[in-house]
């Protein structure tokens, strides 16, 4: 797991991003904050993409953050 803390709309969250492993899968991440799924994050098609769930509506914007955190963790 990737520890990750960010803002989103003046708040402050904290969380991990977990590898997801399984057949076919490979470059996914779920998001979970305080044991509950916030949304996935995959490298596709070249870039950072982060599905939300209705109650993460608008971190989508927040991919290339949540990627370039993945990125230095394993650098």
């Amino acid at each position: 797991m990737i520890p990750i803390v960010f803002q989103f709309n003046g708040k402050e969250y904290r969380g991990d991003l977990s590898p997801v492993f399984g057949a076919g899968e490979h470059n996914h991440f779920h998001l979970m904050i305080d044991n509950y799924y916030c949304g996935r994050l995959r490298f596709a098609n070249c870039e950072w993409v982060f599905d939300s769930n209705p109650l993460s509506k608008g971190w989508e914007r927040l991919a290339d953050y949540f990627g370039e955190v993945i990125q230095a963790w394993y650098q």
